[in-house]
């Protein structure tokens, strides 16, 4: 293994790092809170569901909806386009309502929605 700045081969042998992998499997190195060192810490994770969008299109509908709870909206996909939060779409709770209702001519294409 090459040498790292100041002559060290490992990340534990740096004095502003953690002395020991042990117990830090799946954790993330950050800035500590003071930005005095490195620390292991728990990333936090985000549940992102891409959920199929139920609901009636039929030219004029424009109100939908998905199984999970929406916090975040990433994308809305209806047959080959991807349509975008507050743009194409706004959402609350499993609600997805369209700004302009899909042409009847797109029933029975993919339509799903990428949120977490």
């Amino acid at each position: 293994m090459s040498s790292l700045a100041g002559g060290f081969s490992t990340f534990l042998s740096l004095e502003d790092t953690p002395d020991s992998y042990t117990g830090q499997g799946s954790k993330a190195v950050s800035v500590n809170a003071g930005a005095t060192a490195l620390a292991f810490t728990t990333a936090g994770a985000t549940t992102v569901y891409a959920d199929a969008v139920s609901g009636s299109i039929n030219g004029s509908n424009k109100a939908f909806t998905v199984t999970n709870t929406i916090s975040t909206a990433y994308a809305l996909f209806l047959a080959n386009a991807v349509l975008q939060p507050t743009t194409d779409f706004t959402v609350s709770g499993t609600d997805v309502t369209m700004i302009v209702a899909p042409d009847a001519s797109l029933s029975g294409q993919p339509f799903w929605l990428l949120h977490s």
